[in-house]
């Protein structure tokens, strides 16, 4: 045995003698064997696609409601820009109301807004999937796939719906 491969030895059995680094190593081997690296980008550019519907939908919102008070939409802004990191200045910064056909925008925004969702949601499905190691006969198809991302949005919808107003009992 060369002195490589037997150095390799002595580490790998120290590494599981003690549990943490057993733990840290188990959970790095586990995220490069179900391709973890590809599976991250795949949800982060569903989600990165998802929001900027959102933020079409927040600002022409925000230009039919609070067209008189333009410091409120500021402000709004301002507190959506401190919740995307980096670049959230920008994005809002960049941001403006649409003057005339602002229900366009709106169903254009919505429309996008679904559909970035119901992406991201498939994107979720498919990562569970194959860290779950599911067979691909097993998986299921297109329009059942379709239906439980549209039902985990509806439970996500209700989700928030439901917290928003047990906050708003407590104030």
């Amino acid at each position: 045995m060369n002195p490589v491969e037997r150095t390799m030895r002595k580490v790998d059995a120290t590494q599981r003698r003690y549990t943490p680094t057993a733990f840290v190593f188990g959970v790095i081997k586990k995220y490069g064997d179900d391709n973890g690296g590809v599976l991250v980008s795949n949800l982060a550019y569903s989600s990165f696609t998802s929001l900027f519907p959102l933020l079409l939908v927040l600002v022409t919102i925000l230009g039919l409601i609070a067209s008189v008070d333009e410091s409120f939409k500021n402000e709004v802004l301002k507190a959506v820009a401190g919740q995307v990191p980096l670049i959230g200045s920008q994005l809002t910064g960049n941001v403006h109301e649409l003057k005339r056909s602002s229900t366009i925008g709106l169903i254009v925004g919505l429309v996008g807004l679904i559909w970035g969702s119901a992406g991201l949601a498939q994107a979720g499905l498919f990562t569970m999937e194959q860290v779950w190691n599911l067979p691909g006969p097993a998986r299921p198809g297109y329009v059942p796939r379709l239906g439980r991302a549209v039902l985990f949005l509806g439970l996500l919808g209700a989700g928030v719906i439901v917290t928003t107003g047990l906050s708003s009992l407590t104030t």
